[in-house]
């Protein structure tokens, strides 16, 4: 692990700036921020893959065969969210689903993927069991024209989920997240019935958000902590995940954290980026309050070496376009890192 120590006021300075950047939003904003659109935790791929972490972690290799198929229910969405936030008056619910009927490539001007018209034609037809949610989303009732894709749709995974695993019983393990915000990732683990197995722990930074976690989840342990400065015991919790966090920090501020998540995990880490690349150092921006990196994968990588037994490294784009044939996935400095701890 590089060094790690960052001087007390450093410290201090760094973490009160980072308060006051979330601090100065409404508790209403932040109770909906990163949950809507393509950062939806029902649709999100990294909230699928965190979430998918956790039920491998507790069911290892059970499920291998639905997580895959959550993996294409995401990009489906995803790209029927992007052609309709086009506004094209050619492109619109009906028409993207008359193509599809009609197996045509195009919808107006823009394409219709292959991993589309092969989820349509699998869901449409039932042969696995799965519900039509690419009809779902193109025929079901919206609100209003701002909302883009019907509930019923965005929660076809979560209904399977929670049918799933009703009746499951097993062992729970501890789990900790920093940078938890307003409970966003946690709400999908407790709909879809993976949060009665988890003995979950969620710190923020920001008071408000804090709040608005424990208004919904009265009974969960949300506390208002800096994750820099926080205070857990070695091998404290069996797993870990965080999603974009390492972004908003200054480069000693990254290998304090990483060095925390080394200490405090006892088993395996998921780390979500959403603005990395395999470039040999970080690139710190300090924006204001706080920062807006470009993170290094190999940085990243090579400072968690020396206490990891191994770092699995997704990129996302890639991952989705050897496996789901994807090349239009939204975001290419999305990576999802699975660090595995030893446990003696």
């Amino acid at each position: 692990m590089r060094e790690v120590r960052m001087a007390g006021e450093e410290l201090t300075a760094e973490s009160s700036r980072l308060r006051a950047a979330w601090m100065r939003y409404d508790s209403r904003l932040l109770d909906g921020y990163l949950v809507r659109d393509v950062e939806d935790p029902r649709i999100n791929l990294q909230s699928i893959l965190s979430r998918s972490f956790l039920i491998d972690a507790i069911w290892p290799d059970e499920f291998t065969a639905l997580i895959r198929e959550e993996f294409r229910f995401s990009i489906c969405l995803n790209f029927i969210l992007k052609a309709l936030k086009t506004r094209c008056p050619q492109v619109n619910r009906q028409s993207i689903l008359n193509a599809l009927a009609d197996g045509r490539q195009t919808c107006g001007d823009v394409r219709i993927p292959s991993y589309l018209r092969h989820a349509f034609e699998l869901t449409s037809r039932d042969s696995q069991g799965l519900p039509d949610y690419i009809s779902q989303a193109l025929v079901g009732p919206v609100s209003d024209e701002n909302v883009w894709l019907p509930d019923c749709a965005l929660s076809a995974f979560e209904q399977i989920w929670h049918s799933v695993l009703r009746h499951r019983e097993a062992s729970r393990i501890s789990v900790l997240e920093p940078g938890c915000g307003s409970a966003n990732d946690y709400r999908c683990l407790y709909s879809f019935g993976v949060a009665r197995f988890l003995e979950y722990t969620g710190l923020d930074i920001c008071d408000k958000n804090i709040a608005n976690a424990r208004r919904r989840f009265g009974s969960v342990d949300f506390r208002i902590e800096d994750f820099l400065a926080t205070g857990a015991e070695n091998k404290s919790y069996d797993f870990l995940f965080v999603h974009d966090l390492f972004e908003h920090l200054s480069g000693a501020a990254i290998e304090l954290a990483l060095s925390h998540i080394a200490r405090v995990t006892r088993k395996q880490a998921c780390l979500s980026f959403f603005n990395m690349a395999d470039i040999p150092e970080h690139v710190i921006r300090r924006e204001g309050l706080y920062h807006w990196n470009r993170v290094s994968m190999q940085r990243i990588r090579e400072s968690l070496l020396a206490s990891a037994r191994s770092i699995d490294v997704v990129h996302i784009g890639a991952f989705l376009r050897d496996n789901y044939g994807c090349t239009d996935y939204h975001n290419n400095g999305a990576y999802t890192l699975i660090v595995s701890f030893d446990t003696d």
